[in-house]
């Protein structure tokens, strides 16, 4: 289980398998927090999970095997 916490405007997300709701679930294991503009460009495959996390606009909270594991810190 993943959330996603998105700024600008604030949202909060939780991906449990194929499953999205709205709001907080504090068991989620790992905590994505992005910009709404970063997040839309992710799934565009405009943007680079990589890049966007060394550049700060990406935090990963929690489990980061996780993100992994959903391919959001890979290479493209």
């Amino acid at each position: 289980m993943v959330q996603f916490n998105v700024t600008a405007p604030d949202g909060q997300w939780v991906v449990d398998g194929s499953k999205v709701t709205s709001g907080r679930n504090s068991a989620a294991a790992a905590f994505l927090t992005l910009s709404d503009e970063d997040l839309a460009a992710l799934a565009a495959g405009t943007a680079d999970a990589k890049a966007l996390f060394q550049h700060g606009r990406l935090r990963v909270d929690g489990d980061v095997r996780v993100a992994h594991r959903l391919g959001v810190l890979k290479n493209s």
